[in-house]
């Protein structure tokens, strides 16, 4: 999510751990990709508690990619 185009991803995952959210905090410092956490009681389709993660992607491009 944080390496796609520049375009809004989102993911819906169940409740974050503590290193889940040490991982959004690094992929924040170290792509400058910010996440917007929202809680979701309803749970959709899965039941639950879940979590909606959408963040804006960092556009990154591989420049080593041999072209066609």
């Amino acid at each position: 999510m944080a390496m796609s185009p520049e375009d809004v991803t989102r993911l819906r995952t169940g409740p974050l751990q503590a290193s889940a959210m040490a991982t959004l905090r690094l992929l924040r410092d170290f792509l400058g990709v910010t996440f917007k956490v929202k809680n979701d009681h309803d749970g959709g389709e899965i039941g639950g508690d879940t979590v909606l993660l959408s963040c804006l992607g960092s556009g990154y491009k591989n420049v080593a990619r041999r072209a066609t």
